[in-house]
């Protein structure tokens, strides 16, 4: 008698530890399928409008966010795949239903972020995220603009002074400066060349805007080795004031140059040298540009 009862108890215990364990197996099993469950989000991002009006080339669409494969330190590539400045991707995450993702979309590898608060998405089904219109800043419109494409002197041509008394005019036919946009919003690359003496005027000027601090800066090389370094300002109109110092002239003496339009598609541009006092040298150049074909 005693013996069957042990068998009993010791069998109703095996029973009951055997339930559970199942009961644990499946607890474990569900809930391992709960948060390994796929949700694949394709998410997509319409940049036509945002290029339409300018030059950037977009290298590197991509979209970053709190929740793997997606992080906010490393961007997760949007390709256009029709050409028609729509971005694309799919990410599959692993994760439950009740979490929520924020991300946002960058451009160039991450040097620009969408403004604001990240946007955010439920990952409950498969779906498609269509983001409506980006919050990448506001693209400003080049402020060089104005100085794009080839000038020439006009006919007066290009005069200067250089002993501080004696004014000396050129015609300087064959010069031309030809201006174009680099590879970004806020730059400007000017070549300066003479196809009838080339030994005279060679050279090149690149100016970039600062649109924090509104300021332009100047870095310039004419032959054979007249480094110029500067920093100004321009306005709405495309009017420029530039302070510079050259290589090969007095030690600390600068020049301030000034460009002003005159037309619309002509614009003088004077440069005076001072002195470490800040006192006019006598020392100056300068003439009108007018556009070339």
């Amino acid at each position: 008698m005693v013996n069957n009862t042990r068998a009993a108890i010791l069998k109703y215990g095996i029973g009951k530890w055997l339930n559970l364990f199942v009961l644990y197996l499946l607890l474990t099993l569900f809930a391992s399928h709960a948060w390994s469950r796929q949700v694949d989000i394709q998410f997509e991002i319409d940049l036509k409008d945002y290029l339409e009006n300018s030059e950037l080339t977009i290298e590197n669409v991509g979209i970053r966010g709190n929740m793997p494969p997606l992080s906010w330190d490393k961007s997760w590539r949007l390709f256009d795949k029709t050409g028609q400045g729509i971005y694309s991707t799919k990410v599959s995450f692993q994760q439950p239903d009740n979490e929520e993702l924020a991300f946002k979309f960058v451009l160039q590898g991450g040097l620009i972020w969408e403004e604001g608060e990240p946007r955010k998405l439920h990952l409950k089904n498969d779906q498609t995220y269509a983001a409506g219109q980006p919050a990448f800043p506001d693209r400003m419109s080049n402020p060089f603009t104005r100085y794009l494409g080839n000038w020439k002197f006009d006919q007066a041509g290009f005069s200067m002074v250089w002993d501080l008394k004696t004014v000396v005019t050129q015609k300087l036919a064959g010069q031309t400066t030809q201006c174009k946009q680099i590879n970004t919003d806020r730059s400007i690359l000017c070549v300066v060349s003479n196809k009838e003496d080339p030994n005279w005027t060679m050279g090149h000027m690149v100016w970039a805007y600062n649109s924090e601090k509104k300021q332009v800066s100047w870095l310039s090389h004419f032959y054979p080795d007249r480094i110029g370094t500067g920093s100004g300002t321009i306005d709405d109109k495309g009017n420029m004031t530039v302070k510079v110092t050259f290589q090969g002239e007095p030690e600390d003496t600068y020049r301030i140059y000034q460009w002003r339009w005159v037309a619309e598609d002509a614009y003088s541009m004077m440069s005076r040298q001072y002195s470490s006092k800040g006192e006019l040298t006598g020392n100056w150049y300068g003439g009108t540009f007018i556009r070339a074909p």
